[in-house]
């Protein structure tokens, strides 16, 4: 299937507000509805869009994030795959993904307080003792969303940035209610408003205020579509960054990498790792050009530095382990 400039327009508007009715979307790109139904459905089923999901700002209700990245040793294809899909099936992981590099997975994880930390890493360790060789870990404190960037290639088209704390001693409660609304948006963010109502026992009204109000206040940061940007043609890769810089120089390296167009997310974090980014590039020439464009610039303040290549996203939600529904007894 090769996309047309109406596809990728449907991704970019998409991009903005994953929630977007299909009647809005259909006058954005200028098709019926009709048209526009039937070609958003073809990009679901070839897996252009994995799935749709929301953007949870959890440090607001308690939750701070951590990064890992794994390194394995004396496996097997079964053995890591036994690895991966324990860490998937972990309700505090809310993203994993298969690397190459210096390590072979990275994930995050969330937990409220050190001892929940202690706990999610004693797991991995007690479990897979005999197959991780390291873990390096790192904590998040904020993040930047680059949204709509490489998904289409126009220049009157333009990027927008979500950025929010991940590390915070916020605790906003939440009800019953509105955890499971949380549950089936991030599972389907473009789910009816009748029929999340329908399985949380609640009116339409009350659902339609709650997103309302649950985005007003931050807390979904945005309605996301999940890309598959193998088949939009692209190649992944994190780079890691360690810094010797001051707070300036750090927020103007920040600055600079939201704007690049081939960046997608930037992370700053504490551990031995200051920076992490993600690039979306074309071919491996490219990559290594954006690579020796951001040291011709910031050569002084990078101390080091590590390029990972991304091979499948198996996870990502950010939905909070409070957010899930019990299990039945």
């Amino acid at each position: 299937m090769l996309l047309d400039i109406k596809d990728r327009k449907i991704l970019h508007e998409l991009g903005d507000n994953a929630r977007i009715s299909c009647s809005a979307l259909a006058k954005k790109i200028r098709l019926s509805r009709e048209v526009t139904k039937y070609r958003l459905k073809r990009l679901t089923d070839e897996k252009y869009i994995k799935w749709f999901t929301i953007v949870i700002d959890t440090a607001r209700i308690g939750y701070n994030t951590y990064q890992f990245y794994i390194q394995l040793e004396k496996t097997t294809e079964k053995k890591e795959e036994e690895i991966i899909d324990f860490l998937r099936e972990d309700k505090r992981v809310n993203y994993l993904c298969v690397i190459s590099g210096n390590w072979d997975i990275m994930c995050e994880c969330y937990a409220r307080n050190p001892q929940e930390l202690f706990e999610f890493m004693s797991s991995i360790r007690s479990k897979f003792s005999s197959n991780i060789k390291k873990i390096d870990s790192t904590t998040i404190i904020k993040e930047c969303i680059c949204i709509n960037k490489n998904v289409i290639i126009e220049e009157k088209m333009k990027y927008s940035h979500i950025e929010h704390n991940r590390f915070m001693n916020n605790n906003m409660e939440l009800d019953a209610k509105e955890k499971a609304i949380l549950f089936h948006l991030s599972n389907n963010c473009r789910m009816m408003y009748v029929d999340i109502a329908d399985r949380i026992g609640a009116s339409v009204d009350y659902v339609k205020y709650k997103i309302m109000q649950m985005t007003d206040d931050g807390l979904i940061a945005s309605f996301k579509p999940i890309y598959d940007f193998t088949k939009l043609g692209f190649q992944q890769y994190i780079i890691l960054y360690q810094l010797e810089a001051s707070y300036e120089e750090t927020m103007r390296l920040i600055s600079y990498l939201k704007i690049r167009p081939n960046i997608v997310y930037v992370m700053q974090s504490i551990g031995k790792w200051d920076l992490s980014i993600v690039i979306n590039v074309r071919n491996p020439d490219e990559f290594r050009k954006v690579l020796i464009e951001i040291r011709n610039d910031f050569t002084n303040i990078i101390k080091e530095e590590t390029s990972l290549l991304m091979h499948e996203e198996l996870k990502n939600n950010y939905l909070p382990p409070s957010c899930y529904p019990a299990a039945p007894k």
